[in-house]
C-alpha cells in the first residue's frame, strides 16, 4: 500500500493489523496522515466479464466463481481459468465442503454440486423458488439454502433436499451464516427454533427495516453476527436474538459481510467498489479498494480475501 505526500510516494512495508498498537502515524509537516487500508488489494485476471454472484476458495488454490449462465473455476490460485457451468441458470451463491467439494444454488430453484475436479456438476434431487444464498455446516453435516417468498431448503447429505414449512415470513431471503441466522428483505433475520411439532423459523427483532443482502456469525468475540445491506446498513449481535445498529463511513448497498481470523478484521462489501472493514464489528470505516465495480460477494482464500463482482472483477485483500 502506498500513501502520496505531495509528489512523494511512501510504501507501506509489511501488513497493518486491525487493533495493532505498533501502527504509527505519517508525518507530512504539521499534517498527521494515516495509512489509507488495513489491507492491500490486488487485481486478480479473471478472464471472464459476466457478473460475479458468488466466490469461494478451497484452502488457496482452488477457487470457484458463479454467476449468469457461468461458473468459472481456478485450481492454481487464479493464473488460469476453465468454464465448468451446467447448463443455463443464474448461479446466485457458491460454497466449498471437503476437499475440492462445490455446492451452488441458482434462480432456477435447482442446487448444483461436484465433488470432483473433472468439471463435472450434478443437479440435486428437489427444486424450489428462486435461490438466493447457501451454507454448509460442519457440527451438522448439513446444508442449507435461502431464496424468494420466504423459501428455506434443508439436505442433511448431498443430494435430496426438502423445505421447511414454518418459515414466519414471506419476505425474500438473501443469506444464510454457518450458524444457521438467515437475513432478508425488510430488515427481516430468522433464527432455528424447535418445539413439539419439530423445527420452525422465528423473527427476531432488528433495528432495521432495509433489505439485508449479507450474514456472516464466527463462535467466539462480543459480536459474533453481523448482517448488512441497503444503504449502508450494518446491524450486529453477540447472540444472533438481539440486533443493534451501527453507525456506517458509506449509504452504497452492501451485499456480503465476512470475519478473517488472519486479520482479526470485519469485512463488507457493495456497490461501486465499496469494502468497509472493523476490527471490533462496532466501529467501521472505509477500506479502499481500488475498483468501482459493484463487489457483490467475499470469501477466504488461505490468509487472503477475495471480493468478487460485476464485470468479472475480483480483487484479493493481502
Amino acid at each position: 500500500m502506498s500513501i502520496r505526500l505531495g509528489n512523494t510516494v511512501i510504501t507501506q512495508i509489511g501488513k497493518i493489523k486491525a487493533g495493532s498498537s505498533n501502527v504509527k502515524k505519517v508525518m507530512a509537516g504539521s499534517t498527521q496522515i494515516w495509512p489509507v487500508g488495513i489491507l492491500t488489494w490486488v487485481n486478480v485476471p479473471t478472464g471472464s466479464s459476466f457478473d460475479i454472484l458468488g466466490v469461494d476458495a478451497d484452502q488457496d488454490t482452488d477457487i470457484v466463481l458463479v454467476g449468469q449462465n457461468a461458473i468459472s473455476r481456478s485450481f492454481n490460485s487464479g493464473s488460469s481459468w476453465t468454464g465448468q457451468a451446467p447448463g443455463l441458470n443464474i448461479y446466485t451463491d457458491v460454497i466449498h465442503f471437503g476437499t475440492g467439494y462445490f455446492y451452488a444454488p441458482a434462480t432456477s430453484g435447482n442446487l448444483f454440486y461436484t465433488t470432483t475436479t473433472t468439471g463435472s456438476w450434478t443437479t440435486a434431487t428437489g427444486s424450489f423458488g428462486s435461490l438466493n444464498g447457501i451454507t454448509y455446516r460442519v457440527s451438522s453435516n448439513g446444508f442449507y439454502a435461502v431464496g424468494d417468498n420466504g423459501t428455506i431448503a434443508v439436505s442433511d447429505g448431498l443430494n435430496s433436499w426438502g423445505d421447511y414449512d414454518r418459515v414466519n415470513t414471506s419476505n425474500d431471503l438473501h443469506a444464510i451464516s454457518t450458524e444457521i441466522i438467515v437475513c432478508g428483505n425488510g430488515g427481516v433475520i430468522l433464527n432455528l427454533y424447535f418445539d413439539i411439532d419439530g423445527p420452525y423459523w422465528a423473527l427476531e427483532s432488528t433495528p432495521t427495516s432495509s433489505n439485508l443482502f449479507g450474514i456472516y456469525s464466527r463462535t467466539t468475540g462480543t459480536i459474533r453476527h453481523v448482517a448488512v445491506g441497503n444503504n449502508g446498513t450494518i446491524i450486529t449481535s453477540g447472540n444472533g436474538t438481539s440486533w443493534t445498529s451501527r453507525s456506517s463511513p458509506t449509504s452504497e448497498n452492501l451485499r456480503d459481510v465476512i470475519y478473517s481470523d488472519y486479520h482479526s478484521l470485519w469485512l463488507a462489501c457493495g456497490e461501486n467498489g465499496t469494502i468497509i472493514q472493523s476490527g471490533d464489528g462496532i466501529n467501521w470505516s472505509i477500506e479502499p479498494s481500488g475498483v468501482s465495480d459493484h463487489l457483490l460477494s467475499l470469501a477466504k482464500f488461505g490468509n487472503y480475501i477475495l471480493a468478487a463482482g460485476a464485470n468479472g472483477r475480483l480483487i484479493k485483500g493481502i
